[in-house]
């Protein structure tokens, strides 16, 4: 951004900073400028560390971080931990065989949506790359 602001000033135009009552074509305001610059940047920097770390100690104390739904497991937040859900289970058991089998995922797609078994997201229609993405 600086340098972009250096860019305009050699084109006499000024960038005023209402909030911080910097005029980029006086002396000091580049200066200004510079230190509110890298000021923001350690701040960005700092925002950044404490969060690995919280995420660090999350993971440290067991949390599953980022977990979105997977079919044929539930997050068991009172033990923290993956719990496989029997009912959907059956499906992904399903698909496996079926896959092992040879079937391919066209196949496999169809037979599920025959069998009326839903998609993590609740639909009834099973698109193939639901197989790869949902199952």
């Amino acid at each position: 951004m600086v340098k972009l602001i250096r860019k305009l000033k050699e084109k006499n135009v000024a960038i005023y900073f209402e909030k911080e009552n910097i005029n980029t074509l006086t002396e000091n305001g580049e200066f200004l400028l510079t230190i509110l610059s890298s000021v923001a940047q350690q701040e960005v920097e700092n925002i950044s560390e404490n969060t690995k770390w919280g995420l660090k100690r999350k993971m440290e104390d067991g949390v599953l971080v980022g977990f979105q739904k997977c079919l044929g497991y539930d997050y068991s937040k009172a033990d923290k931990k993956l719990v496989i859900n029997e009912k959907e289970a059956e499906i992904v058991r399903y698909i496996f065989n079926r896959y092992a089998e040879g079937m391919g995922s066209h196949v496999i797609a169809r037979e599920l949506e025959n069998l009326g078994y839903k998609t993590v997201k609740g639909n009834s229609v099973c698109q193939e790359s639901a197989i790869y993405e949902n199952y």
